[in-house]
């Protein structure tokens, strides 16, 4: 089913008011009717449920229904998606020789200044 971005916002708004038991009759049949056809609806309503029932602290014997929900591939898309993070122009890691050179200037200097 492809829907367009309101009326999957339109659904998430129906779906969140149902976990809060404010919806009408016919919109609870409606949104049922949804999450039957729409398989992304229904893993959004299974996490829904799953951190309901943690809030409530309800999670006793519910590992067998955690194992079922993979979030590894969420959490992967949600940093694939995070925005680079590059180093200032310039700023960059010094070479090796520029660290080691240092010392060595130093000692060289300390040796002309104590001569």
């Amino acid at each position: 089913m492809n829907m367009g971005n309101k009326d999957l916002d339109r659904n998430a708004e129906e779906l969140s008011a149902l976990m809060d038991g404010e919806v009408s009759e016919l919109e609870l049949r409606r949104v049922l009717n949804s999450i039957e056809q729409d398989q992304a609806l229904c893993r959004k309503w299974s996490r829904y449920q799953l951190a309901s029932a943690v809030l409530r602290r309800q999670t006793a014997g519910q590992a067998r229904t955690w194992m079922d929900i993979d979030l590894s591939a969420r959490v992967q898309q949600a940093i694939e998606q995070e925005p680079s993070l590059l180093p200032a122009p310039g700023r960059g890691k010094k070479p090796v020789t520029a660290m080691l050179a240092k010392p060595f200037a130093n000692v060289a200097v300390a040796a002309s200044v104590s001569a």
